[in-house]
């Protein structure tokens, strides 16, 4: 029995082994070599080498197939190394910053801060490709009942993580800035490079909506000023904040200053305004008057308290912003569309989301970001992630009717 346990421990020592040195081969080809492997790997070249991939590992399969020695025994402890490193890799990832503009901390290459990119996690990542796509080459396919709940999981996996990893190259993600009237055909990438697009986009209008504005007593004395302490003032509904009751008698989501205060407008550097009630007991007489938020336009608008306190009313938090567009493309699209965060519009295979917003600083205009995404590998990853799904189930349903 001890030998059994020994042999087991050195066969597993042994997966670690392999998916150490082709971790560490990964990383020596990063510190030696200048390239990178996006310098190679790019469309339509990314199709071939999946197809090539695929098919080298059936081949493969046909070839071990024959010796008997891809068994289940000998490529389990290959399969929990090749996961254990590839954790290690994701963990990079998760512990530096993975931008050009990182950090870099001493003694760590700068090489890890473009993991993504880098040779070490395509040798990872191909070498645990390879072991799955072993696994369901040589699975029998006759002679057990679970094979077609094994093949789902494991074939719609490879399908997932295969499609997503050497479809990579073909994701577009370019920033579209929009201002009023004018009709954008390209789209600029993370490297600043223009890309033509064949629809366009023209801003109509810019819709926000915002959260309710929130107040606060703000006491200089003190030293500390926490927001956690704001609060929503309700029409009629007076609160206690720092001692003072507080009412808010008006508010005015976009105003503009006046001689006597505020008053409602529609101009674009317009900001919020309310006009507030305080009272101290019977120890101050009631102060009232017209306090704002202000913006980068206009500076803001304070209650001044006894002691120096002011009554201060912090910017309100957006809610809710879309972007109301006409839509042309060259195949004869033209229709109206409005884009919001997580409700994408759909034209020729792109994706267009809200990505922000800006005021230009010098006539307070709204410019829109919008975020066109392409990847033409999306729908084979979501038919691995299905069949993995509908394994589940299979697997789900195969226990509960199980005497």
């Amino acid at each position: 029995m001890p030998t059994d346990e020994s042999d087991r421990f050195l066969t597993l020592l042994s997966g670690f082994l392999c998916a150490g040195i082709v971790a560490v081969s990964g990383l020596i080809l990063d510190l030696a070599a200048k390239t990178r492997l996006t310098d190679f790997v790019r469309p339509p070249m990314n199709r071939y080498a999946w197809a090539g991939f695929l098919g080298g590992c059936f081949l493969l399969s046909l070839i071990l197939k024959k010796k008997s020695w891809f068994t289940r025994e000998n490529s389990l402890p290959l399969v929990i190394g090749a996961i254990t490193v590839f954790i290690l890799s994701a963990v990079i990832q998760g512990f530096l910053p993975q931008t050009a503009a990182a950090k870099v901390l001493p003694g760590i290459p700068t090489v890890l801060y473009s993991h993504l990119n880098s040779w070490m996690f395509a040798f990872v990542q191909l070498y645990l490709l390879l072991l799955l796509g072993l696994t369901v080459s040589c699975r029998p396919r006759r002679g057990r009942k679970g094979n077609a709940v094994f093949l789902l999981l494991h074939a719609g996996l490879l399908l997932a993580l295969s499609a997503g990893w050497f479809g990579s190259p073909e994701l577009q993600r370019l920033r579209m800035t929009l201002r009023p009237g004018n009709h954008i055909w390209y789209g600029v990438t993370a490297e600043r490079r223009e890309v033509e697009l064949d629809f366009s986009l023209r801003m109509l209008d810019f819709v926000i909506a915002y959260h309710p504005a929130r107040f606060m007593i703000h006491d200089p004395q003190s030293g500390a000023e926490s927001m956690r302490n704001a609060r929503m003032l309700e029409p009629d509904r007076p609160l206690e904040m720092g001692g003072y009751t507080v009412e808010l008698q008006e508010y005015l989501e976009k105003a503009l200053p006046t001689a006597s205060g505020f008053k409602v407008s529609a101009a674009r550097n317009a900001v919020p305004a309310a006009r507030v009630k305080v009272s101290y007991g019977n120890h101050a007489p009631e102060r009232s008057g017209w306090i704002s938020s202000g913006d980068s336009f206009r500076p803001p608008v304070e209650l001044r308290l006894e002691g120096g306190r002011q009554l201060l009313m912090l910017p309100p938090q957006p809610r809710m912003y879309a972007t109301r567009a006409q839509l042309v493309s060259k195949q004869g699209v033209n229709r109206r569309v409005e884009i919001r965060v997580n409700d994408p519009e759909k034209i020729n295979g792109w994706y267009l989301y809200q990505a922000g917003y800006r005021q230009n600083p010098k006539d307070a205009e709204m410019v829109s970001i919008v975020e066109a995404v392409r990847d033409p590998w999306l729908p084979l990853v979501y038919a691995g992630i299905f069949m993995m799904l509908f394994g589940a189930v299979l697997m789900f349903l195969k226990g509960v009717n199980k005497p």
